[in-house]
């Protein structure tokens, strides 16, 4: 197992390794509930295989060439990469959080008040009434 380390400041990083079938490379990536988590293969013979902290597969991330998903909670999730053949092979990984800490914004709809920050659109609280 490899720990995913990030570069000061950053928010992705390139994993490059070699591996070959009947081994699975696996890297640890500590993450918070409510962050996104996503990887991709850029290339190499490989597919993904991404784990939950206790160890089980998530739903739809097994065999696959990418993911990204919200992470429902915190902890090491598991990127297994899985090799065909012989490989050397390279890993796009991002995590980021859900809500961007710029553009915060509070207004009145008319009928309550919502809360948030930018992101693709107004997202965040709202504190509405019925009239």
């Amino acid at each position: 197992m490899q720990r995913v380390q990030f570069p000061p400041g950053a928010t992705g990083t390139t994993i490059a390794d070699r591996t070959y079938p009947g081994q699975i490379k696996r890297y640890l990536v500590n993450a918070r509930r409510g962050q996104v988590l996503s990887v991709r293969v850029l290339n190499g013979s490989v597919t993904l295989d991404i784990r939950y902290p206790g160890g089980r597969v998530v739903q739809g991330g097994s065999n696959v060439l990418s993911w990204e998903s919200e992470l429902p909670r915190g902890g090491d999730y598991k990127i297994d990469v899985i090799a065909t053949q012989d490989t050397n092979y390279q890993l796009d990984l991002n995590i980021r959080d859900l809500v961007q800490r710029s553009d915060q914004g509070t207004g009145n709809t008319g009928n309550g008040w919502w809360t948030g920050r930018w992101v693709n659109g107004w997202f965040g609280r709202w504190n509405g009434f019925q009239s």
